[in-house]
């Protein structure tokens, strides 16, 4: 829905828009209320976090879920990701959602 600033094209807007690099990796049924976006960190190796969306008391509700190894090195890269500004902005986009979301056309 483009009215709910958590649904997954507006937080996928919210990341981008906050300078992150994010992609949707997976839709679920309906859409706009369930998916994955992957975000990367700015940390040498694999760094990412997996946001998952689902719906929650009428509005989506997102956690972050890191999606790295749990060797020594990935909690390291995890470790060194939760401390970079990236990280800051990311979690402020979950809590936040979309800021300037688009009425919908049709409701």
């Amino acid at each position: 829905m483009r009215t709910d600033p958590f649904s997954v094209p507006n937080m996928l807007a919210a990341l981008l828009g906050r300078g992150l690099k994010a992609q949707i990796t997976r839709l679920g049924d309906p859409s706009h209320q369930r998916g994955h976006i992957q975000v990367e960190m700015p940390v040498k190796g694999r760094a990412r976090f997996v946001l998952i969306g689902e719906p929650r008391h009428g509005t989506i509700g997102w956690r972050a879920v890191w999606d790295g190894n749990d060797s020594k090195p990935g909690l390291r890269r995890r470790r060194l990701s939760e401390a970079t500004e990236a990280y800051r902005r990311m979690l402020a986009a979950m809590r936040e959602g979309c800021r300037s979301v688009q009425p919908d056309l049709f409701g």
